[in-house]
């Protein structure tokens, strides 16, 4: 029975990404958070980890709201069960929703972590040291996290023997990068391993992105407003591609005039940054932690508030408070 809700779910969560029936859907997924309730005491490692995975990569928000807790709760009360691949889905899905598991449950998986850290492939390796990127920018305890070594460890071990693919190779770059720039994730072990790293952000750079019509909107106003813009930018120090660097000049800005040059980097946020409560994703808010640590003066447009804009004028308006307060706030 418990297979069989997980099962479901999954089907049902690819149907409404692929359209399906809306009402239909929603329907029979209200129908499946009930069952998973009525039967939470049944659910395995697999079936906790597995079901937070499929919600996190689907971005689904459930109707009822103590679904969540309550795998949460059933994950810690099974967490001595988890394989490494449990640990690294569960992890993978709390940073990719933007929140960190409970203080219970994250022990639990911290533990579990060091316990199976040597049965690790480079998949779950990948997903838990980017999920750990996250849980910096999530989590203000600076405390040290053994789990985080120990899986370090494995990756040193993983570098010399297993082929890391694109998308792994790019959350690892992530996580060398939040240890260059991340107080909190200070880890000596990475300092000599220069070729994957190298690796890393070549396949990071490698990523193709292409402005949506609706960011091109953006910039061509910050360009009628007349400042100099460049589109999808690589940060020399990141490899991030930047949505558009923004260049003013003593311009009138706010009110003010400078003789310096001023400069921003701009992020216009489409709906696939954030989850249906416009909370940002997990990726949304790594990307924007890095690359304030590295020092931009970061703007954020997101999505419904350019499309409320009425009219250029508003739009206008709208971009010269944004990039005026970006200015205001102290580095």
């Amino acid at each position: 029975m418990t297979q069989n809700v997980v099962t479901a779910f999954r089907a049902l969560l690819q149907s409404r990404r692929d359209g399906g029936p809306r009402g239909v859907v929603e329907r029979a997924l209200q129908a499946l958070e009930a069952a998973a309730l009525r039967t939470i005491d049944e659910f395995e490692a697999q079936h906790v980890s597995n079901t937070l995975h499929i919600m996190a990569k689907s971005r689904y928000r459930p109707c009822d709201r103590t679904l969540v807790p309550e795998l949460e709760g059933r994950a810690e009360a099974v967490a001595d069960t988890f394989t490494a691949q449990n640990v690294a889905n569960t992890l993978w899905a709390y940073a990719t929703m933007g929140r960190e598991p409970g203080a219970g449950l994250m022990r639990e998986l911290e533990g579990r972590a060091e316990a199976v850290a040597g049965t690790f492939k480079a998949q779950e390796v990948a997903n838990t040291l980017w999920s750990a990127c996250v849980f910096s920018v999530l989590c203000a305890s600076g405390q040290e996290r053994e789990w985080l070594q120990c899986l370090v460890q494995r990756l040193v071990t993983l570098r010399k023997s297993v082929w890391f693919n694109t998308a792994q190779l790019c959350q690892v770059h992530q996580f060398f990068v939040g240890c260059s720039v991340e107080p909190r994730l200070r880890v000596e072990a990475i300092n000599d391993m220069w070729s994957l790293k190298e690796t890393c952000r070549e396949a990071f750079e490698c990523a193709k992105s292409a402005p949506s019509a609706t960011q091109q909107q953006v910039s061509e106003m910050l360009r009628h407003m007349g400042l100099s813009v460049e589109d999808e930018v690589r940060c020399p120090k990141s490899g991030y591609s930047i949505d558009m660097i923004v260049h003013d000049s003593g311009r009138e800005m706010g009110g003010e005039r400078s003789s310096s040059m001023r400069t921003w980097a701009v992020e216009f946020d489409g709906p696939s940054h954030f989850h249906k409560s416009r909370a940002p994703t997990g990726h949304t808010l790594l990307k924007r932690r890095h690359l304030e640590l590295l020092g931009h003066a970061l703007v954020t447009v997101p999505y419904w508030e350019w499309e409320g804009c009425k009219g250029a004028g508003e739009g206008e308006q709208y971009l010269r408070d944004k990039l005026a307060l970006c200015v205001q706030t102290p580095g």
